[in-house]
């Protein structure tokens, strides 16, 4: 009995141990099974866990993760997050240098990024490189510094704006003369390259001199070879010619450089017909309006006019040496008549005469007679006037099977609806399975002068509509086969699919966008140069397109000379010159009278005048955009305390309503307006106060936006179809972009005028 109970007690024992044994959970089973990732630590793991037991799994250095085990009657179970590459975010932005990725995929454990500075400065840290490890980045963030260039020497008599002792990549020096005896020869200014030299050679100031021009057709007189400013150049030209302008030639500086003004050029000696002619008149021949000495030319009056001075309508002229006519070709009015007989000269003789079409002889008058005041009757000629007025209106309706002229006929659209008219337009859809040739779904249509305008009939779905429009580039108008059409790139760009092609009624182009098919292959260019005086009537931008255009626009009181605008060029700029030339207004002073006045004098240009109280002369020079007068005239004497003001004060761009006088009383007022599309800032009206005017005003500018300058940047007007358009100061427009084109950079496409200036936005 006792060996039986013995024998029992050990079979549960063994019982108990194997099924505890049959619970637990080893390492082994988790190494082997589909949850183990060799990026687990598992060096600090047990061989076996109990069940119930939960063991959080560690991560490998670099990795991050929450993983739990859990043994669960002797399996294993999960729940966390498995472990995945540490993440070191972003390494860093480094001022003027740029970076990517040279290892890895994104900023994890094991990534490395390498960083370059731009162009124009160099690295001035040890090592360029930053590596993603367990604890983050490694290093500093790398500096580049701009690259320096030399000290550069510079003349006494050179003023120099800049500092030519410390100057780095992208600084300006700006050089002009001390002494306005002097022109600068050399470039006007110099810059620091991204290779940390100077882009020229330091320029000098020397004496403004004019060298003997090569006058062609003519000669100089004398043997002098230079002259100095102001001095006046004697030429002659060959027989048969004659000096271009009438007034000598003067050696001038002129912006940056002296010039003969006006320059001497030699003519031929031609005459010339009178341009715009009154209607009706006729050359023989018809093929020129200039002719030689001794050749002759045929002229005809029309019916209103004879040729001045001499009762005929036809003469044969002559062109004399001297380039006149022995015959003026000028006419004179005829009023609704015709002289039949023109010997008569002597008062109170008379002449035969009849009208012309629609106009009658008064009544009772047969001849014209000569007299001190001219013909009579006066007028010789009166209309035949009918039973209609003007303002009358007049009903008529068309005969037989017509329509009335300007009308359209039919508003079917083939497979489509119509609905309308309202308001005169109609409105067009396209039934199911069917589309419009262009865009939409719906359209309207107007009967302009006879014809529809916008009424198109619908294709079916599966039809290709309208071909798209290709960013610098073309399609051709015909297939070439199986519905492809071949795409032809501009010059400069290379085409990247060869072919469009229709397939159920779409236009397929390999994926591409139609804007991105024909890519550029011309280089851009920096920006554009500096001209002194002026600005630029756009934003600044680093990089400018081939075929970029930009436009300079003087500050006041400066006359551009040249075109005004530069064109990059695959990535040159249009070496044409432009130059800011000082003016001065037209000279206003009540206390002198003038030989002449103009509204505009050039630099150097001068005013002879005569003062009004001691009739002592003088001149005024323009001088740099100011009057330079050789003596001063006293005004009118007025008592010390007067309360008179003198002539109201000048306004640019506007003027006094009324005429203005040279004294106003203490309290009254002058009116002042400013010129057409102009803007007053301030009060309308100065006021004589205390013998001083008080009352501030401007003029603001306009600003002009025309089709020139809308195509360089691809884009049009969005709410109007004008090639050119006035906007008031402070006034809004806003543009769209030109065919399929997209808007980039940072001027938004609604933009406002200030002052003249409006920005415009760039399409691609």
């Amino acid at each position: 009995m006792g060996v039986k109970t013995q024998s029992c007690v050990l079979f549960l024992w063994m019982y108990t141990l194997t099924f505890v044994k049959s619970q637990e959970c080893t390492l082994e089973q988790f190494v082997t099974g589909p949850m183990f990732d060799s990026n687990y630590d598992i060096t600090n793991l047990a061989a076996t866990y109990p069940a119930g037991e939960q063991v959080r799994v560690g991560c490998n250095v670099g990795y991050s993760g929450f993983f739990k085990l859990m043994c669960v009657q002797g399996n294993w179970e999960s729940k966390g997050k498995a472990c995945e590459l540490r993440s070191c975010g972003h390494p860093g932005e480094a001022d003027s240098a740029d970076f990517h990725l040279e290892k890895g995929e994104d900023f994890v454990f094991g990534s490395q990024v390498v960083y370059t500075c731009q162009k124009g400065y160099q690295m001035v840290s040890r090592s360029n490189i930053r590596r993603c490890l367990a604890a983050g980045w490694d290093g500093v963030v790398p500096v580049c510094e701009a690259r320096q260039c030399p000290p550069i020497d510079v003349d006494d008599n050179v003023q120099v704006v800049g500092n030519p002792e410390e100057a780095a990549y992208g600084n300006v020096l700006r050089f002009s003369c001390k002494s306005r005896d002097e022109i600068l020869s050399g470039s006007q200014e110099l810059y620091c390259d991204e290779n940390g030299k100077w882009n020229g050679k330091a320029p000098i100031c020397e004496a403004i001199t004019c060298t003997v021009p090569n006058i062609q057709n003519g000669f100089v007189n004398g043997n002098v070879d230079k002259y100095k400013e102001n001095e006046y150049l004697s030429f002659r030209c060959n027989p048969s010619y004659k000096a271009n302008d009438g007034r000598p030639s003067r050696c001038l500086k002129s912006g940056r450089s002296a010039n003969w003004s006006p320059t001497p050029l030699c003519k031929p000696i031609v005459c010339e017909l009178p341009l715009g002619s009154q209607e009706g008149t006729q050359y023989e021949p018809v093929s020129t309006n200039v002719f030689s000495p001794g050749e002759t030319v045929r002229v005809t009056c029309g019916n209103k006019y004879w040729i001045d001075n001499r009762l005929i309508k036809s003469a044969e002229i002559t062109c004399k040496e001297n380039g006149e006519w022995n015959l003026r070709p000028f006419f004179m009015r005829i009023d609704h008549i015709i002289i039949i007989q023109i010997s008569i000269s002597l008062l109170l003789e008379t002449a035969r005469y009849s009208c012309v079409m629609d106009y009658k002889k008064p009544v009772g008058f047969d001849l014209a007679t000569c007299t001190r005041e001219g013909w009579t009757p006066n007028p010789l000629c009166q209309g035949i006037s009918n039973d209609m007025r003007k303002n009358d209106f007049l009903s008529y309706m068309c005969k037989h099977a017509t329509i009335l002229k300007g009308r359209c006929s039919g508003s079917d659209v083939l497979n489509g609806i119509v609905a309308g008219p309202y308001n005169d337009v109609y409105y067009t859809a396209c039934r199911e399975g069917y589309k419009r040739f262009t865009k939409g779904w719906w359209a309207t249509a107007e009967c302009k002068n006879g014809k529809w305008s916008g009424l198109e009939d619908c294709i079916a779905n599966t039809t290709c509509g309208k071909l798209p429009e290709i960013f610098n580039g073309r399609v051709t108008e015909r297939p070439r086969h199986n519905k492809k059409f071949q795409i032809t790139c501009n010059t400069g760009d290379g085409v990247l699919v060869k072919d469009l092609t229709c397939s159920d009624g779409e236009w397929l182009s390999n994926g591409l966008p139609p804007q991105t098919i024909c890519s550029s292959t011309a280089k851009s260019c920096n920006p554009p140069p500096k001209v002194e005086n002026s600005i630029i009537k756009a934003s600044y931008q680093r990089e400018y397109f081939s075929d970029s255009e930009v436009t300079y626009q003087c500050r006041d009181n400066y006359m551009m000379e040249g075109q005004g605008k530069k064109i990059c060029k695959d990535g040159q700029w249009m070496e044409n010159i432009i130059t800011c030339t000082p003016y001065c207004d037209k000279l206003r002073d009540e206390s002198m009278t003038f030989t002449a006045a103009k509204e505009i004098y050039l630099n150097e240009e001068f005013i002879r005048y005569r003062c009004d109280i001691n009739n002592l002369e003088g001149i005024a020079t323009c001088v740099n955009t100011k009057w330079n007068k050789t003596r001063e005239c006293e005004g009118k004497k007025r008592s010390l305390d007067s309360l008179d003001c003198g002539s109201p004060p000048f306004l640019t761009n506007g003027d006094t309503t009324e005429t203005s006088r040279s004294d106003y009383k203490h309290d009254e007022k002058v009116h002042y307006s400013c010129k057409a599309y102009h803007t007053l800032e301030g009060g309308p009206y100065r006021t004589c106060k205390n013998g001083k005017w008080s009352g501030e005003m401007k003029c603001l500018k306009p600003c002009t936006v025309d089709k020139e300058a809308m195509r360089s940047h691809n884009i049009r007007f969005r709410y109007t179809s004008d090639d050119k358009l006035y906007s008031f100061h402070l006034q809004w427009i806003e543009f769209t972009c030109t065919g399929r084109r997209s808007h980039v950079g940072p001027i938004e496409m609604r933009q406002r005028c200030v002052d003249g200036v409006m920005l415009l936005p760039t399409c691609q």
